[in-house]
């Protein structure tokens, strides 16, 4: 097995000392035509940035058809995604890869996504191939099993009474309550302890399904190199955590792409989303971070918290769970303060600091706040959540990591028997 240092070491010598070359820079020009819809605009985005980055807007004129020339360093996957889709929290997007030749759409309504069409470009070709091949031979058994899925949800046997009592209190808890209900849902649902027999041999199945469908891409991806295999990869380690993925394949396809496109983003990304997954565990060492404060001023989370019990706070000032996760926390930290426990908060936040500034206004937060602008220091991929929120982190006097998320019930306990 690959040690975490050497491929640490390894990608970073990849992406900072590879004389392999870039591609040429080169202009894009995508062109399409939108049917029966009454979008008004298309965000462009990379798939590795945040959807609340967006910065690229790109009209629907009256007729439909919409046009977007745009510089490009890197071939590597985009989104375009319809504005009035995101504005209601709820999208597909159409991923393309940029390419010197003309790329056209042809967009439908959501309800026909699958009418979709994209031309131009060999990888957006060899893409729709895979997906066409994907679609032959998965299709009609995911088809099959929510199929059942839906009859047993319609008769009530496929989440059992255990699930249907945790769903029932959330009707009438407050926020604070509902994030226990959450975690205690997340908890009931790892090896399908919250659904009856016939659903947990269903859910298995679907499980089986579902691996096979990502070892058909992770063929694609050991019989290829290139910036295709690269984004399949990306997808691949984006559900590390959420799958039981073999790692082992995931790691040698990293380093085979890796020596292929040295300075692609993908290599960074990929290369620390693994070690992320590696090394942020309990029991292993938390990850030094340095970040600044409104002000601007560097401060360290190992020496500012050196010999304390410390919760790291990663949250944000759009996210409403770890607002609420972190409200818990005021009364231990009110009552701990002064006995060797404190929080170190780091707001992720986008182009500036005003609604963050407006957070704290708000809630009072009595620990010390920082900020992570733009990810511009990589930490929530250092800390293995680079697509969520936020996550917290419970540390002990030694710097190792104690628990992942932990209730504050769960950070009490571990102070009263630790200080």
């Amino acid at each position: 097995m690959i040690s975490i240092k050497y491929l640490s070491s390894l990608y970073l010598c990849f992406f900072l000392f590879s004389a392999t070359s870039m591609a040429q820079p080169f202009t894009c020009t995508l062109k399409g035509k939108v049917i029966n819809r009454d979008s008004k605009a298309i965000y462009i985005i990379k798939e590795t940035e945040d959807v609340r980055s967006v910065n690229t807007t790109v009209p629907i004129l009256e007729d439909g058809s919409f046009e977007y020339h745009f510089e490009v360093n890197q071939i590597e996957a985009y989104q375009l995604i319809f504005k009035d889709e995101m504005e209601k929290g709820s999208w597909r997007p159409v991923t393309f890869f940029p390419d010197q030749e003309l790329i056209t759409f042809e967009l439908n309504p959501s309800e026909e996504f699958d009418k979709n069409k994209i031309e131009g470009g060999k990888i957006n070709q060899a893409y729709v191939a895979l997906q066409n091949q994907l679609t032959d031979k998965f299709q009609t058994p995911f088809e099959k099993i929510s199929a059942e899925r839906r009859a047993l949800m319609e008769n009530n046997n496929f989440n059992n009474d255990a699930h249907r009592q945790l769903i029932s209190q959330l009707k009438s808890a407050s926020p604070e309550e509902r994030n226990s209900i959450y975690a205690q849902l997340r908890e009931l649902s790892k090896n399908h302890q919250d659904k009856t027999s016939e659903g947990k041999k269903l859910a298995i199945r679907t499980d089986s399904l579902n691996l096979a469908y990502w070892a058909s891409k992770r063929e694609y991806i050991k019989q290829n190199n290139n910036e295709l295999a690269y984004f399949l990869l990306y997808e691949e380690v984006r559900g590390i955590d959420q799958f039981d993925f073999d790692v082992v394949s995931i790691r040698k396809n990293y380093i085979k792409l890796a020596q292929e496109f040295p300075k692609h983003p993908y290599t960074k990304t990929v290369g620390q989303i693994i070690e992320s997954h590696d090394a942020v565990k309990v029991g292993e060492k938390a990850i030094e971070i340095k970040v600044p404060d409104l002000k601007g001023n560097l401060v360290s989370l190992n020496q500012s918290t050196q010999g304390k019990i410390v919760l790291l706070d990663l949250w944000a000032s759009w996210c409403g769970p770890c607002i609420v996760k972190s409200r818990t926390m005021v009364p231990i930290y009110e009552k701990y303060k002064d006995k060797g426990f404190t929080i170190f908060g780091v707001a992720r936040e986008f182009d500036n600091t005003n609604k963050l500034e407006i957070a704290l206004a708000r809630e009072k937060f009595p620990w010390k706040n920082f900020v992570e602008l733009d990810d511009k220091n990589d930490i929530w991929l250092k800390y293995n959540i680079p697509f969520s929120g936020g996550g917290t982190f419970l540390i002990d006097q030694k710097g190792t990591i104690v628990a992942i998320d932990p209730s504050a019930e769960e950070v009490e306990n571990f102070i009263q028997q630790h200080l």
